[in-house]
């Protein structure tokens, strides 16, 4: 799946010398980085040390404190190992961030690539498609920041360079849009930047994913409810 990944990201409708791909290869214990040593990509491989902290976010933790080359970027966006991007997402990207400047990060359109692989898969696109229009896109013609997914958003690189790196639940997503909104920095909604995502095909695997987010929601709000409400009451 990785290899479909980096082939299509190698492929997209944008000038080649304006981009680069990374892959974080987290704990990786199969042969992910023998796959992908003939693509021209940079390789991170992080190794956990016993009992540390381990997934996602600490991952891109190890990677921004590890690695300098990013800096050289305008925007991140992350992706997850199965996505697949539009052709023309950076080019509706880079649109957007030089028609609004003010943009610290933008949220690309959610699609699903297996819409129909399963009743459950169906019914997820289905959620998946209302949020982007109802949801994200309503509150991005209202001028009001929008919720990032997880994957498919881009940020500024000078965001984390000043802030560093600090989400630390299972919802990294969430605790950057809530970081973001206490910070009072401008976030959006991209209709036209699409990331094709792969929604749960059992019950079992929507189960965990849906506990995995449920613990990381409550850590947010544990964590910094008291902040939000003082910044809503001063704003």
């Amino acid at each position: 799946m990785i290899e479909q990944t980096v082939q299509t990201l190698a492929e997209l409708n944008y000038p080649s010398e304006l981009y680069s791909i990374t892959v974080i290869a987290d704990n990786c214990e199969d042969d992910t980085v023998q796959r992908l040593q003939n693509y021209p990509i940079f390789i991170f491989e992080n190794k956990s040390e016993r009992n540390a902290p381990r997934g996602k976010p600490h991952a891109l933790r190890s990677y921004f404190s590890n690695c300098k080359e990013w800096m050289d970027a305008d925007y991140l966006i992350i992706l997850d190992a199965d996505n697949i991007m539009h052709p023309d997402y950076l080019h509706q990207m880079n649109n957007q961030f030089i028609a609004m400047p003010e943009l610290v990060c933008s949220q690309g359109y959610l699609g699903s690539k297996n819409v129909t692989s399963s009743f459950l898969a169906s019914g997820y696109s289905a959620s998946y498609f209302h949020a982007n229009r109802i949801y994200q896109l309503a509150k991005a013609k209202l001028g009001w920041n929008t919720t990032i997914g997880g994957t498919g958003f881009a940020l500024s690189t000078d965001y984390i360079i000043k802030h560093g790196w600090n989400p630390r639940s299972y919802t990294e997503d969430f605790e950057l849009q809530t970081e973001l909104a206490i910070s009072g920095k401008k976030t959006s909604w991209n209709h036209h930047a699409i990331i094709y995502d792969e929604k749960p095909n059992s019950l079992r695997v929507s189960t965990k994913q849906r506990t995995r987010w449920a613990q990381g929601h409550w850590f947010v709000a544990f964590s910094s409810i008291l902040v939000q409400f003082f910044h809503f009451n001063k704003k």
